[in-house]
């Protein structure tokens, strides 16, 4: 698709935690079209378990690919040309959900950081779409999560939601610096208290 529309599409993997890799592959970018258009910060690890018994290397693990990731991405582009970030993080990171108080907290950080560069970086947009889970591909798919999902009534995203929905937010040039998108989100906002 990106041949066809006449741009080049270059894959590179490497881990986020690794700085100078990562300043390698911003330098090879910058080096082919002088520019970072729109830099997708979509890396993730879910590891679920209850605080209680979780070891830290996990914790760790799980936070350090949102907050490491995004430092070392924006360390690479310091001083560079950057038109937009699209972070992408969960709607654990906006509703909290039980076991995943690291993967929470990693996302929401991403969308402290997101919208900060508002203020930071004024020429740079700052995105961050808290996604529900992906039917069909990503970690929601394993084992019996997708059974778990239903029964308390959370509704998985069909994978052609993500390109439609980061365009749209890209070109709508609104202002909003975090948006979640979701179907039936169940327990995740139900009030646990009549009050609410």
């Amino acid at each position: 698709a990106v041949a066809s529309a006449g741009g080049q599409a270059i894959y590179h993997s490497v881990d986020l935690g690794d700085v100078a890799a990562v300043g390698a592959v911003i330098d090879e970018a910058l080096q082919h079209s002088g520019r970072v258009d729109v830099l997708v910060h979509a890396a993730g690890i879910e590891i679920s378990r209850r605080l209680a018994n979780k070891e830290p290397d996990e914790f760790n693990r799980v936070f350090a690919v949102k907050s490491d990731g995004w430092f070392a991405l924006m360390s690479a582009l310091r001083g560079r040309p950057l038109g937009a970030v699209v972070a992408f993080s969960s709607v654990a990171g906006r509703f909290g959900n039980l076991g995943q108080t690291d993967y929470a907290a990693g996302n929401d950080l991403l969308c402290k950081l997101a919208s900060n560069l508002r203020t930071s970086q004024p020429d740079t947009r700052g995105i961050a779409i808290d996604w529900t889970a992906w039917g069909g591909i990503g970690m929601a798919t394993r084992g019996s999560i997708p059974v778990m999902m239903e029964a308390a009534g959370i509704d998985m995203l069909p994978p052609e939601a993500g390109i439609a929905t980061v365009r749209r937010e890209l070109v709508s040039g609104g202002t909003s610096d975090e948006i979640v998108v979701a179907q039936r989100l169940g327990i995740m906002t139900a009030e646990y208290a009549e009050a609410g």
